[in-house]
């Protein structure tokens, strides 16, 4: 019974997680000429699922660690950890932000393009090959290929998995 629910919960979690923010985008009115944010289930994981390993009281990605006790809630058992981060809860600054408790990770700008309202940027980090999508307001612009930092927030991470 407990136990063979643990496989279905591990698949089952994230999948509800991408099946809710696609929910929200369908309900949510899209100006003339803007796309949507993701276009389906894949581009949507794809976009908002870092995963990492558990070791000790951290939780390492690619590129960054993050203590357990800082994300948004408590990350499941075992030594796997899969968690989300929207493209929203990613700020980006031109040069390191040192704020304390955060996450800063040096980079460039892979891709960009404006929707109308926001600037959707492809950031790729300099360490390892991790790359975020980064959705910014209209007012913050950056150019393909300039030098970039994202600013993470762990308590913006939500462990799924």
């Amino acid at each position: 019974g407990a136990i063979s629910a643990i496989p279905t919960t591990a698949l089952m979690t994230p999948t509800e997680r991408i099946k809710c923010l696609l929910q929200v985008q369908a309900n949510a009115p899209l100006a003339a000429g803007a796309k949507p944010q993701y276009s389906g289930m894949l581009d949507c994981g794809a976009q908002v699922l870092l995963n990492g390993t558990k070791a000790a009281d951290t939780a390492s990605f690619e590129g960054f660690q993050v203590p357990l006790s800082a994300l948004a809630e408590k990350a499941p058992d075992g030594g796997a950890v899969t968690i989300s981060l929207r493209p929203q809860a990613i700020r980006l600054h031109r040069a390191n932000p040192a704020v304390s408790g955060k996450i800063a990770l040096g980079g460039r700008i892979a891709e960009r393009a404006f929707l109308g309202e926001t600037w959707d940027y492809q950031f790729a980090a300099r360490d390892g090959g991790l790359t975020l999508k980064v959705a910014a307001p209209p007012d913050t612009v950056f150019e393909v290929g300039a030098e970039a930092w994202v600013e993470l927030d762990p308590g913006e991470m939500v462990p799924i998995a």
